[in-house]
């Protein structure tokens, strides 16, 4: 088993802030063939590292005994693969174009949508509350439409804190989507919920830094609330229970950079007992 430090949530994609393009998240784009990119990246200075909020109230579940930190992506953070490590060299793929179907799909979406995880534990059923975090939901949607989190790992789940996931399994694609959205804030017209157990919400490295990192509280981590990690949808009574029986021993042991740097081959060889996504739907 390796090592349970407990690093925080935070998402330190190393790029700027975006402006949302239809007034509500980052653009989609093709969803034929390819996943989709959403708007062109742009590089920004590295982000700090983020401080480590206060102990859970005596209230919360049993964590583990180690101090719980905000779930953060560290995915841009370029770490040295190891020498016997056999990493792909990544070909870039065209840009797709924006996907009209999808843009029709997104302006319809209904306040409460539900998206169907199917896993290798089982079925994950999340309401998504587009009033609760409207940039968010949004973008999270657009995700799921465009496939990206098809085949992607849980890659860090820490028994009663979170299961963190969103890295893409191919580097050329990921690449594709190294941006960053605007907070939900009550100007763009959420209403905030906090991070009770079951909910679901972007990592992030900082303000307006969301990208494509979720993690799903696996207990309540009220304690994020004032470290603005918004909420955007909260998963059903018994997909709850699938979801605290993710493969969780490795802990913190798998890297974020080298996982972005080398796709799901990386986690294949180092952790193959991690539990995936075969495929994230939205339910009709």
């Amino acid at each position: 088993m390796h090592g349970n430090t407990i690093n925080p949530i935070v998402e330190s994609n190393d790029q700027s802030n975006v402006e949302a393009e239809m007034g509500f998240g980052p653009a989609l784009r093709s969803n034929t063939g390819r996943r989709s990119t959403i708007e062109e990246p742009t590089l920004a200075n590295p982000a700090p590292s983020p401080s480590s909020p206060p102990p859970p109230p005596p209230s919360s579940p049993p964590t583990t005994d180690t101090t719980a930190t905000p779930p953060v992506d560290t995915a841009t953070n370029t770490a040295s693969l190891p020498t016997n490590f056999d990493a792909p060299s990544p070909q870039p793929l065209p840009p797709p174009a924006i996907n009209k179907d999808d843009i029709e799909l997104l302006s319809k979406i209904e306040e409460t949508t539900k998206v169907l995880l199917n896993t290798t534990k089982g079925a994950i059923t999340m309401d998504v509350h587009e009033k609760w975090a409207p940039l968010g939901a949004s973008t999270f949607l657009s995700l799921v439409m465009s496939n990206f989190y098809d085949d992607c790992y849980f890659f860090r789940t820490v028994p009663g804190f979170v299961s963190q996931f969103g890295i893409n399994a191919d580097p050329r694609i990921q690449k594709q989507y190294d941006i960053s959205i605007q907070d939900d804030t009550p100007e763009t017209g959420a209403t905030f919920h906090s991070n009770s157990i079951g909910t679901v919400s972007f990592a992030s490295h900082g303000e307006n830094s969301r990208s494509t990192q979720i993690f799903i509280n696996l207990r309540d981590n009220t304690q994020l609330d004032a470290m603005h990690f918004t909420p955007f949808a909260k998963l059903t009574e018994e997909s709850l229970q699938v979801a605290v029986q993710l493969y969780s021993d490795y802990g913190e042991a798998p890297d974020q950079g080298k996982l972005t740097a080398s796709g799901n081959t990386y986690l294949e060889q180092e952790f193959p007992s991690l539990d995936k996504i075969y495929s994230a739907t939205i339910k009709e």
